[in-house]
């Protein structure tokens, strides 16, 4: 039963776009770490190209984008005419839980968090939307 709670969170997560949590910096951080590891799985690093809006200040974007680099991933900004578009979205469930969503080619991934006494650790296992 609790399963079917977090579905419609998890599907409502596609109509905004950004971080939108307000999490500490350090959540970010091991959010978007995270997120680079479950992405590839699904985007394989040397096979995709990304491209997503740099000119914000966003911790967790900085961060992903980082990582995504470091993992073999190009990254090119949004005007570029190559590549899949990243579409993401960090938010604020309740005062003890984020959600991370990530789209691209029409696939998408996301992951529950809760934070407690000051540390974050996943609520569950990444959800795959084909």
């Amino acid at each position: 039963m609790k399963r079917m709670i977090w579905l419609p969170l998890l599907l409502g997560a596609c109509a905004h776009h950004g971080n939108l949590a307000k999490a500490p910096a350090e959540f970010d951080g091991q959010m978007a770490k995270d997120t680079a590891k479950a992405m590839r799985v699904v985007w394989p690093p040397q096979q995709t190209t990304l491209k997503t809006e740099t000119t914000r200040p966003d911790p967790f974007l900085n961060v992903l984008i980082e990582t995504l680099r470091d993992d073999g991933y190009a990254v090119a900004s949004t005007g570029s005419k190559t590549g899949s578009e990243l579409r993401y979205v960090v938010d604020r469930l309740d005062t003890h839980h984020y959600r991370v969503s990530v789209h691209l080619d029409g696939h998408g991934i996301h992951r529950i968090y809760q934070a407690a006494r000051g540390r974050l650790t996943p609520a569950g296992a990444w959800s795959r939307q084909d």
